[in-house]
Formats: structure tokens, C-alpha cells, sequence
């Protein structure tokens, strides 16, 4: 019996207010008390879900006690998991460069700021790679936007691909990527640099006119730098050095580990863009 209570209640306000003003007011009134209703919904989610990342059955049972309707719990799970979508959506867009699917350049930033303290407590080698691809607005002038993208999407899987879970890859801007190596040493990030390098030389993509061949410069730079804006200013220098001497190249900012053996290709430039 207790469990139609809240029906009978809703179905005998109903009948009054539509006796009382007619069909037409009565609607009216109901309407605006379901608004108002709807209103004290979002003011109570909203003040449950400001920490969003709580999980959904939490909210729930903070909410649910309070509210007696059934239909009034559905629409409150209905709201919530649309809550939970948007936030994860919104989450999604501020962390990956949509085009690229790799970290944003500011979800980047936050990251290998995080890996380099961490880094410099454990004093942990680290190495960054700025890439950057070789005639890109000849390649954007030529074929066009679409395959520019394309190009950077190849650009993109490569790199993703070709380092270890543990290490970051971004996209800075344009066509300029960074990639950040923890725990390894200058002659370890130069093998992996050139083997990122010769892998995308080796990649095609495909254009109206037939495909066409890419390459990436790259800037090598050690940890050691005092913050992440120094390190980035480092392999820039490096990845600008690369562009003059040729392209297709790895330029390293500093000499590498004394002993180390320097990758095949690491300053050569036998096969410019």
C-alpha cells in the first residue's frame, strides 16, 4: 500500500488543480511545477557531481535516499550518465589533439613537466625529440589540406607506435611533434630517433595524384635542462639545425654519452628531402 502513496498523492493534485482551473491553467500550473521541479533536479546533481570523478553508483546513492518516485530516480540516472558523458567528452578534447589522436600540446606540457620532476628526484636520464615534417606547407600548397592531415595522422601512428608505453608523445602545433623519453640515455633516444626517422621515410600516403613519400627532422636534447620550456628550447635549437644541414636527420643538442656508439644516421645527410 505505502508504495502507491506517492502516486495516489500526484493523481489526487492533478484532479484538484484541474477541477479547480480548468484544463487549460490546470496544464499550466503543472507544467510550471514540473519546471520548477526539473530546476531542483540540476541544482541537486550539480552540487553531488562537482567532483565528477567519483563514480556514477556513488552519486546515485547519495541521491536516491532522498528521492521516494521511481519515475523521478530514472530520470535522475538518465541526467547523471549524461553528466558523466559530457564530462568525459570534454575530458577527452582537452587532453588529445583530435586530429592526431596523441596528447594535446597543454596535456603534453602537464605530463612531461610531472616526468621530469619525477625524473630529476630519482635522477633518472630523460630525452626529448622535437619532429617536425619536412615540407609540409609545400605538401599542404600541392595536394591539399586533406592530405596534409593525412600526413600528419601517418606522422602521428609512427610515432605512437614506435616508443614505449612509458613515453609521451604530443603535438606541439602544425606539423611539429615532441616526443619524451624517460629513462633514456642520449644513445638510446639517438637509436630511437633514427629508427623513427627511417620508418617514416619508409611510410607512403596515398593522393589524388599517386602516393607520396615523407620525412621528419628531428632534435635530440638530454635532460639536465632546469625546467620543461629550457628542454623544448634545447631541441628546437637542435631540430632547427637538422632543417639547415639538409633535412631527414637527426641533430643532436648535445655530444652523447662518452663511449656510446652514434647511430648510423644520426648526422647524415645522404638522403635530403
Amino acid at each position: 500500500m505505502d508504495e502507491t502513496r506517492p502516486g495516489r498523492a500526484s493523481a489526487c493534485l492533478r484532479g484538484m488543480l484541474l477541477r479547480r482551473w480548468g484544463p487549460a491553467v490546470g496544464t499550466l500550473v503543472l507544467t510550471a511545477a514540473a519546471c520548477l521541479l526539473s530546476m531542483l533536479v540540476v541544482l541537486v546533481i550539480d552540487a553531488c557531481c562537482r567532483a565528477l570523478d567519483l563514480p556514477l553508483s556513488l552519486a546515485l546513492a547519495a541521491l536516491v535516499p532522498a528521492i521516494a518516485a521511481p519515475p523521478m530516480i530514472f530520470t535522475l540516472c538518465l541526467v547523471l550518465r549524461r553528466l558523466y558523458r559530457t564530462r568525459d567528452e570534454l575530458l577527452r578534447r582537452s587532453t588529445t589533439d583530435e586530429l592526431t589522436a596523441v596528447a594535446s600540446r597543454g596535456h603534453f606540457r602537464a605530463l612531461a613537466e610531472r616526468e621530469l620532476a619525477r625524473a630529476a628526484r630519482h635522477r633518472h636520464a630523460c630525452a626529448l625529440l622535437m619532429i617536425d615534417a619536412d615540407h609540409f606547407n609545400a605538401i599542404n600548397d600541392r595536394y591539399g589540406h586533406a592530405v596534409g592531415d593525412e600526413v600528419l595522422r601517418v606522422l602521428a601512428a609512427v610515432l605512437r607506435d614506435g616508443v614505449r608505453a612509458i613515453d609521451l608523445v604530443g603535438r606541439m602545433g602544425g606539423e611539429e611533434f615532441a616526443v619524451l623519453l624517460p629513462q633514456a640515455s642520449g644513445a638510446c633516444a639517438g637509436l630511437v630517433a633514427e629508427r623513427l626517422r627511417r620508418t617514416v621515410a619508409q611510410c607512403r600516403v596515398a593522393t589524388p595524384q599517386g602516393p607520396i613519400g615523407v620525412t621528419v627532422s628531428i632534435g635530440l636534447a638530454l635532460g639536465g635542462a632546469p625546467d620543461l620550456d629550457a628542454l623544448l628550447h634545447v631541441a628546437d635549437a637542435a631540430l632547427y639545425r637538422a632543417k639547415a644541414l639538409g633535412r631527414n636527420r637527426v641533430e643532436p643538442a648535445e655530444p652523447l654519452a662518452e663511449g656510446a656508439a652514434a647511430p648510423a644516421r644520426l648526422a647524415f645527410g645522404d638522403e635530403e628531402a
